[in-house]
């Protein structure tokens, strides 16, 4: 049986990867773990050659992602994953991910540390207050990167957008929650020639836009 899609939901006791001689997981396009294979803790990906679309969430005890020899990976999407602390290290080498979404993983390692895709055009960033923090965010080399959305504490940014942070051909932005934030810096923002839509909400110390 040639899986193309596996949805895995509210299976806590079960193993993985699957032991099934019935099953071969090499043709697996579509591969989504939720509250589910509380055993996990490093998911490696050898097994999904063919893998274009990744969703891991409530998966508590999930540390690391171990390699990522999937070269047609488009999207990927963690949510709720307490433990993760870092991206893959390959996550640079794959040219035709232009999608990642991450919640609420507050062990995530700075993006700063990270090597981005170079293809990726949607980034959205939710509750990970080590993922984005300090004035370094690995974002501005980014040249393909058109939408932006980040949420949550982010510690330490009190100025926003320093110049030199956000890649130029960015054309939507959304900021929401940044609860240090006090100051806008309209000089970085100028440098953003493409941006079209700009979105700032619950930002409680922020004074001006200036």
């Amino acid at each position: 049986m040639a899986l193309k899609i596996l949805y895995i939901r509210n299976c806590k006791k079960l193993d993985f990867p699957l032991a099934n001689e019935n099953v071969h997981p090499d043709e697996l396009e579509d591969l989504s773990v939720g509250s589910s294979c509380d055993s996990l803790t490093d998911l490696s990906l050898h097994l999904f050659p063919k893998l274009r679309r990744l969703s891991i969430w409530d998966c508590a005890k999930l540390q690391k992602l171990g390699g990522l020899p999937t070269p047609n990976l488009k999207s990927i999407w963690y949510s709720n994953c307490k433990s993760l602390e870092k991206l893959p290290d390959q996550l640079g080498t794959l040219e035709h991910l232009t999608a990642m979404f991450m919640n609420d993983c507050p062990e995530l390692e700075p993006l700063s540390k990270q090597v981005l895709p170079s293809k990726l055009c949607l980034l959205r960033i939710t509750s990970c207050n080590k993922l984005i923090s300090g004035k370094e965010w690995g974002l501005h080399g980014l040249a393909s990167l058109c939408l932006l959305e980040i949420e949550g504490e982010c510690k330490n940014v009190e100025s926003f957008p320093v110049e030199g942070l956000l890649p130029r051909n960015l054309s939507s932005l959304r900021i929401s929650g940044l609860l240090d934030l006090e100051k806008w810096d309209n000089t970085g923002l100028k440098k953003l020639e493409s941006l079209k839509t700009l979105e700032i909400s619950c930002c409680e110390k922020l004074q001006s836009l200036q």
